[in-house]
C-alpha cells in the first residue's frame, strides 16, 4: 500500500509538471499574440494621429484663406 501511494503521488506531481509545462507555453504564445496585436494597434493609431493632425492643420489654413 505504501509503494501504491509513492506511485499514486508520483504521478500526480509528473502531470501537475506536464499542465505547468503547457500553461507555461500557453501564456507565451499569448504574450507573443498580444504583442504582435498591441504593435499593429499603436501603428496604426500612430497613422491615424498623424493624419488627423495633418487635417486639423489643412483646415486651419482654409479657414484663414477664407
Amino acid at each position: 500500500m505504501f509503494i501504491n501511494n509513492i506511485q499514486k503521488t508520483q504521478h500526480r506531481l509528473r502531470e501537475i509538471e506536464d499542465r505547468k509545462i503547457f500553461i507555461l507555453l500557453e501564456i507565451a504564445s499569448i504574450k507573443d499574440k498580444n504583442y504582435i496585436k498591441i504593435s499593429r494597434l499603436n501603428s496604426e493609431f500612430a497613422q491615424l494621429h498623424k493624419e488627423y493632425y495633418q487635417l486639423q492643420t489643412e483646415l486651419m489654413r482654409k479657414k484663414q484663406n477664407g
